[in-house]
């Protein structure tokens, strides 16, 4: 894979973050608790239909986001890594 020089933001509040995502800045691991709402009005999408037991997190990110082939491409190293393990 190449990947551009990455880059992250660090939040403090999930509340943040998730308005970060909405607004474009990437890609967000969070609760699928936090996110439902976005996720059933499909402004986020999930990437990985996983969750861990008694866990339901979901990396999300818009669908129009420029940078989502990069996105796709962290998802599918998520699912070799989950595969391997699981």
């Amino acid at each position: 894979m190449n990947f551009q020089k990455l880059q992250y933001l660090q939040f403090h509040e999930d509340v943040q973050a998730i308005d970060a995502v909405l607004n474009g800045a990437g890609v967000l691991i969070v609760s699928d608790f936090l996110v439902a709402q976005e996720l059933e009005e499909g402004n986020l999408v999930k990437a990985i239909d996983f969750t861990l037991p008694g866990y339901g997190f979901y990396l999300t990110y818009r669908k129009d986001h420029p940078n989502r082939s990069i996105f796709e491409s962290f998802e599918l190293w998520a699912r070799n890594l989950i595969d391997a393990r699981y």
